[in-house]
């Protein structure tokens, strides 16, 4: 039919003008844009929200800002916790979340809107890293679907909207960023780009969230072993990737450093059981509903553990897909596929060996925290969907099928 012919050509016109130059670029902010303003909407009410932790983070960020009135302006020390008797919370605790929202707060920016505006641009990083990680080994319309597929990730607004757990939320959307950072550490051409990042960014993720950093630590050595086999066993390019996450830890090791070597006056508040009450059932990663409540032995949790309708679909989809994609486009998605699958592994009951051999993976309490993972590296998998060889040469296809997982996540 001839309008169906014109509707193609149209789009196929307008998704042109849009991956060349300005148009591209304009293309990309705007999306990345509105989707972290629609993800982070129900923040723009009046007051703030109740959340599982948002009470402990508020005390923190209230105590921190105490310390800093006082000309403190990293306080170690928070004089006005645990009702005034004072906790080196900050010593032990991630700081990096509470030291932002703090020093915004010094400049006489309402708490309020500090904390609206650094959620907005929690989303607005975490996409950002998703489309340039994933823009190495797709095209446009495949890096924005990944990282509008991270972007609207069901964990994130777990997370955000139900745990409160504000600085593991902030570190998620350091991740990309750093498997970005390795792709650029490996290429002979942006190696110093790549070590410059993954030291910034290896550096912001200890300082942001100390789980995080010890739950993303295998998937990185793995993605690292990856690129070093793929490297040809060349020593010298091994060692210079080394060197990113070399100089992150020494960046963040005024925060680590203490934390090691002061652990033993701490209180051991491990509860080595709590960890095999937390499993996820694989029906949940579907079926779960959306709720407010606790995570219980079990399958009757009041919280989701969703991995998500349309990420599984359009990761699915990519499977099927996959054969038809090029070898080294390809590649990638094998190794993204099967970090995606070993984090939901290590969400389930299946893992409880491996919990029980590293005990002190048992601090993580809550295995369901891979989802976290799990689903930025489903998200990248999923990003290489336009670039199978039936969507090759149908520009009009990509960008209608980008539309339809847009929509269908905002949705």
């Amino acid at each position: 039919m001839p309008w169906r012919t014109a509707i193609k050509d149209l789009i196929a016109v307008v998704g042109n003008f849009f991956t060349a130059g300005k148009g591209r670029r304009s293309l990309v902010l705007a999306v990345l844009l509105a989707g972290a303003g629609i993800a982070c909407s129900p923040l723009f009410g009046p007051g703030w929200y109740w959340a599982h932790d948002t009470y402990t983070h508020l005390h923190r960020i209230y105590a921190t800002c105490y310390e800093m009135r006082q000309g403190d302006l990293y306080p170690r020390w928070l004089s006005q916790a645990a009702y005034g008797k004072g906790l080196p919370g900050l010593n032990f605790y991630s700081p990096a979340f509470y030291l932002i929202v703090g020093w915004l707060h010094l400049l006489g920016i309402s708490l309020e809107t500090v904390l609206e505006a650094v959620c907005f641009a929690v989303f607005l990083l975490g996409a950002w890293g998703m489309y340039l990680w994933v823009r190495r080994y797709s095209d446009v319309a495949g890096a924005l679907i990944a990282a509008v597929l991270y972007l609207f990730t069901p964990y994130h607004f777990l997370d955000l909207y139900v745990r409160g757990a504000y600085p593991e939320f902030a570190a998620m959307a350091l991740l990309p960023w750093l498997f970005h950072a390795l792709d650029l550490s490996f290429s002979p051409e942006e190696y110093f780009r790549g070590i410059t990042l993954t030291a910034i960014t290896s550096a912001g993720i200890v300082l942001t969230h100390h789980l995080t950093t010890l739950m993303v630590v295998p998937f990185a050595v793995l993605y690292f072993g990856w690129h070093a086999v793929s490297a040809r066993a060349d020593y010298r390019k091994i060692l210079i990737a080394a060197i990113g996450p070399m100089l992150g830890a020494g960046l963040s090791a005024f925060y680590w450093l203490p934390v090691v070597t002061e652990m033993g006056y701490l209180v051991n508040f491990r509860n080595a059981h709590a960890i095999w009450d937390h499993f996820v059932y694989p029906s949940q990663f579907i079926f779960s509903e959306w709720g407010f409540g606790a995570s219980v032995p079990g399958t009757d949790d009041g919280m989701s553990f969703r991995i998500g309708t349309v990420l599984i679909a359009s990761g699915a989809l990519t499977f099927f897909m996959l054969p038809a994609v090029p070898r080294n486009e390809r590649i990638f998605g094998i190794v993204t596929l099967a970090l995606a699958l070993f984090g939901i592994f290590m969400t389930t009951s299946l893992s409880s060996a491996v919990y029980g051999l590293f005990s002190p993976m048992q601090y993580f309490r809550h295995p369901w925290r891979f989802l976290g993972p799990a689903t930025m590296f489903l998200a990248a998998f999923a990003g290489l969907l336009t670039r199978s060889r039936p969507l090759g040469k149908r520009a009009w296809m990509r960008w209608a099928l980008f539309c339809m997982i847009s929509v269908a996540c905002v949705a």
